[in-house]
């Protein structure tokens, strides 16, 4: 068998590796489909029914409210056990 020498710097990979050393972090993309605004408003209701009044899905209103740093719904009241 017949090895063949390849050069690292003739990899297509390595070059791209070589202009952005540093790892890809998040993208800094404003929302396109949903008014943050109008989001923050809407405090009371589920993803779900904010999903459906914005037209979009339950996913797409996840990744909003990380962006604004909303976390879940919470109930006020403790359970009882």
């Amino acid at each position: 068998m017949k090895q063949e020498n390849i050069l690292i710097s003739q990899c297509v990979p390595f070059k791209r590796w070589k202009i952005r050393i540093e790892p890809k972090t998040k993208r800094n993309k404003p929302a396109t489909k949903i008014d943050m605004e109008a989001l923050r408003k809407h405090v009371d209701a589920y993803q779900y029914e904010r999903a459906e009044v914005f037209g979009v899905s339950p996913n797409c209103i996840l990744y909003a409210l990380r962006r604004l740093k909303i976390s879940h719904k919470k109930n006020a009241d403790p359970s009882q056990s």
